[in-house]
């Protein structure tokens, strides 16, 4: 290292260039790499969630860009359920655009039931893919940025469809992340291809599908914007 300060030979013999390190992190599977790090798979717990929605509050910061994509999809009235509605930030959003919608919330977590119900709305425990309700009796579902937390995405959006009147329309969205590494509660990592293979899967019918920037409060990225609708019925979603 003759002639070489130490800080230039950190850099040149060390530091590998940040495309080449997330080219080796697309290589090896997520799992495996949380696995050695964390020793588990899957970092969401329902207690984990409990202690992140006390310490926070009464409210997270709102995804605005995403929030202004979703609500003109949305139907104006009908029964809507957010699934992983944490505690009801998208819920309230949605009644005041739309007050006549009927909304009902679920969520893996008993304090963010007790605050969306808190807030006046129907909210029930429920751990995806589970839910508590009969074949049918929704005319929309939502579930924002909850499928990467998920080990079994797929099976969540089966459960969807089941509870989607016929016609009904499912709303979803889920981040791709520039930089996987820095959200370590995600198990999944969604791209478009990614997102449309889940939801082919279903059933259902992709009628749309776009990327939303990231809000500058967010880590950087994009996240993926779905509608798919039941197949069944030309009921009219207005």
């Amino acid at each position: 290292m003759s002639g070489l300060s130490l800080r230039q030979f950190v850099v040149d013999q060390h530091c590998v260039p940040w495309k080449l390190r997330l080219a080796v992190r697309r290589m090896v599977p997520w799992q495996y790499r949380r696995r050695l790090l964390h020793g588990r798979v899957n970092l969401n717990t329902p207690a984990a969630m409990d202690q992140r929605y006390r310490s926070q509050g009464t409210d997270f910061r709102s995804m605005e860009n995403l929030y202004g994509r979703l609500l003109p999809l949305l139907p104006s009235q009908g029964r809507l359920l957010d699934a992983g509605c944490g505690i009801a930030v998208l819920l309230r959003t949605i009644r005041q655009r739309y007050p006549q919608l009927e909304l009902h919330g679920v969520d893996f977590s008993p304090v963010a039931v007790e605050r969306t119900r808190e807030y006046g709305f129907a909210a029930q425990v429920a751990v995806l893919p589970d839910l508590p309700y009969d074949d049918g009796c929704f005319d929309a579902v939502t579930c924002t940025e909850v499928l990467e937390h998920l080990d079994d995405p797929a099976a969540a959006v089966r459960s969807f469809a089941r509870v989607l009147r016929a016609g009904g329309w499912l709303i979803v969205s889920a981040p791709q992340d520039l930089d996987p590494d820095h959200c370590l509660e995600h198990v999944q990592d969604f791209d478009e291809p990614a997102l449309r293979g889940c939801l082919s899967q279903t059933g259902l019918d992709l009628v749309h599908l776009e990327s939303v920037e990231r809000e500058p409060h967010r880590k950087p990225g994009v996240s993926w914007l779905a509608v798919a609708v039941k197949v069944g019925s030309d009921a009219d979603r207005r």
